[in-house]
């Protein structure tokens, strides 16, 4: 309905306060959630990956962010609020899909103003982080391990779990490079074989976690995928995911990505529903979101 006021918020990846704790901006986030709260008709939808609960634990994100926690407990006790969950936060918060938390819902999508707008994390469409419900019981990714890998030594050595994984990946981008100059004497097929053995090994160290840095490039699978969901009736599609701010409109239909709180390229932003209609927001100053220059939308 066009009386609708919702707030999209994804990709905080509130951790806990260790080198593994990668949420940045926490006095943007407490604004905006009074902001929120002063808002009498606003919807809040938390678009998955609030925690980050592969790299550190449930317990240590409670205790550490117990202010923001306390703050949603008080707008979810005057407004409606959607935990939409996505895959660093799977768990426990999968098991809690269709029977809350208290007064927050909890769903793996969200949908309003008579279906025609959809929201959800965009995990769904990664093979590397697809969670799966079998048999009522959640399989999440094999990468997850190697994020609790990387978090460990992000708590144990101070630095974030993301550019540990940056400097792994450029580890091995050097190797390969270094490798081909030793080895001239390799046919090109085999050189070959070892630039892609190399470089995929540094693709997935990027998509299990995408860090500051956001994932890889391919924003296209998403934007395919809100296709997808438009041709099924969608005007409005949402998802966050990618730490990739961006909105794209095709024709009277949009496609919004929410971006992350954890980026050093891109200001944290978030998402604002409002008369029919959909904005993509910097928290910093609650206007309208410029990409950095030089970079499509």
């Amino acid at each position: 309905m066009a009386d609708e006021i919702i707030y999209f918020i994804s990709d905080t990846h509130l951790g806990d306060g260790t080198g593994a704790d990668r949420f940045r901006f926490p006095a943007q986030l407490m604004g905006l959630l009074a902001r929120i709260e002063a808002e009498p008709r606003a919807h809040l939808v938390l678009l998955g990956d609030f925690m980050e609960l592969w790299a550190t634990g449930l317990e240590g994100c409670l205790v550490r962010h117990a202010a923001t926690f306390g703050r949603l407990g008080a707008i979810a006790n005057t407004h409606p609020v959607t935990y939409v969950v996505g895959n660093h936060d799977c768990l426990p918060w999968y098991y809690f899909i269709d029977q809350g938390a208290g007064r927050i819902r909890v769903a793996e999508r969200f949908t309003a103003a008579r279906g025609g707008l959809v929201a959800l994390h965009g995990h769904q469409f990664d093979p590397f982080n697809k969670v799966k419900i079998t048999e009522g019981h959640v399989k999440v990714p094999w990468i997850r391990r190697l994020v609790q890998a990387m978090g460990f030594l992000g708590r144990v050595g101070g630095q974030e779990t993301g550019d540990l994984l940056a400097d792994a990946g450029g580890a091995l981008e050097q190797a390969a490079s270094a490798l081909e100059t030793l080895l001239p004497a390799w046919d090109e097929d085999s050189r070959k074989s070892l630039r892609g053995l190399l470089r995929g090994t540094v693709d997935i160290l990027s998509r299990e976690s995408p860090g500051e840095r956001g994932y890889p490039p391919g924003e296209r699978t998403y934007q395919e995928a809100a296709l997808g969901l438009m041709r099924s009736g969608a005007r409005i599609v949402v998802m966050g995911h990618t730490h990739h701010p961006m909105m794209r409109r095709y024709g009277n239909r949009t496609y919004v990505n929410t971006g992350s709180w954890v980026s050093d390229k891109y200001p944290p932003t978030y998402a604002r529903y409002a008369g029919g209609q959909i904005q993509l927001l910097e928290a910093n100053t609650h206007q309208p979101y410029s990409p950095p220059e030089g970079e499509q939308q």
